[in-house]
Order: C-alpha cells, then structure tokens, then sequence
C-alpha cells in the first residue's frame, strides 16, 4: 500500500468497554429525596470563601441557604423516575407529552425515535408544573423560547 494511504491504527487492537449499570440504592434514594424536599422548601446550605474581599457582604452562616427551582427539581425528579437521559428530559416539548398513553414520544433522542414511558409519580408531576407562555418545553430555560441547559 502507498505511503500516506490506509489507516495507520488497524493493527492496533480495540480497548474492550465494560458495559456498566449502576442504581441508587434505597439508601441513596431517600437521602436524595430528603435534599431534593429541603431543596424545594428551606432550601440547601451553601459555603462562602471568608478569605474573599466579599465574604463580608454574605449572610450569617446560618441564613446561608438558597431554595431550588421548581423546574430543576422537577427535572431531577422525571430523571429518577423515567431512566431517561438527561437532554432527553430537558428538551422535551409539552407537544411531546400523552398524558393518556403516560408516555414522551421523543421524535429525535440519541438512539433515533423513542418513547418514555410515565409512572403515576411522573405524570403528577409534569401535571403539577405550570406551563411557561411562548416556551414549549417541559423544563424551560431561563431565556424565552429555550430549554435549560
């Protein structure tokens, strides 16, 4: 074969992927239940660096909390519960929703067409989100129009 022509790896051999399946277990579940309700109510504690000109600015340590917003915690919700991948969910369309069937029908995720199938949880709380005017999508963004990202 001429010199430059050809793919110069073919007789290195392949890595061999695992292939790798990990879920919560109960513990980890409740635990993240538990923050996802303290985020939503009280909101989660944060830490400021003292050593920054700022720092003096921040609350009192233990006024230090910010609560997260509906739609995250939404969002991480429908992930837990749907095995969805993660722009799966964020770039759902209310269009995409069947509130009857219970599913998403994606017309274009990474493995093409799909549909995701809704637990009773996971419909109640796509029932329970309001829906943003002029914004399609389940998860909107911050900017008008757009998904989160």
């Amino acid at each position: 074969m001429p010199e430059g022509h050809g793919n110069p790896a073919r007789k290195i051999g392949r890595y061999r992927e695992q292939g790798r399946e990990r879920f919560l277990t109960s513990d980890e579940m409740v635990r993240l239940g538990a923050v996802l309700v303290e985020g939503e109510t009280i909101g989660l504690p944060y830490e400021v660096d003292d050593t920054k000109p700022t720092a003096k600015h921040a609350p009192k340590a233990d006024k230090r909390r910010v609560k997260l917003d509906l739609f995250a915690i939404a969002a991480i919700r429908l992930l837990i519960l749907t095995g969805a991948r993660l722009r799966e969910i964020l770039l759902s369309k209310w269009e995409h929703v069947d509130f009857e069937c219970g599913m998403i029908f994606l017309p274009d995720s990474k493995t093409g067409r799909k549909r995701v199938y809704l637990s009773a949880a996971s419909l109640a709380i796509l029932a329970s989100l309001p829906r943003i005017e002029d914004n399609p999508f389940v998860i909107p963004g911050t900017k008008p129009s757009r998904a989160r990202t």
